[in-house]
């Protein structure tokens, strides 16, 4: 019963963390990006897809044998790391680049790798 109880709670908490990181991450750029549909849906599209490939992920690191699944995990969660504290720079902003690429490209290098990792812990 205990482990039930144990399983019930990550879970829970995982996923608390899943859907509160993303209005959390666009409430913060949205003004750098003018406010507009475009942001929201462009951040939808981004944590969505990302949490598709999360899973992927969690599925195919359960193909590995016992062994490597914490290793391979925790390579990857050290790398994660790298993007901690998550704040949304915009510095690198340039006037030829669409502003949907610099979101996209804006939530890869500061939110993608932690995001992507949480399904499969």
């Amino acid at each position: 019963m205990t482990s039930f109880f144990t399983y019930a709670v990550t879970i829970f908490i995982s996923s608390m963390h899943l859907f509160l990181v993303q209005p959390i991450i666009a409430k913060q750029i949205l003004p750098s990006f003018g406010g507009s549909a475009n942001v929201w849906t462009t951040c939808l599209f981004f944590f969505q897809f990302l949490l598709l490939l999360g899973y992927c992920y969690a599925h195919m690191l359960t193909r590995l044998p016992a062994r490597f699944q914490p290793v391979v995990h925790g390579i990857l969660l050290a790398a994660s790391l790298t993007s901690i504290p998550i704040v949304a720079s915009l510095g690198q902003a340039s006037g030829d680049v669409s502003p949907v690429l610099r979101l996209l490209v804006l939530l890869l290098t500061t939110v993608g790798l932690p995001y992507f990792l949480l399904p499969g812990r």
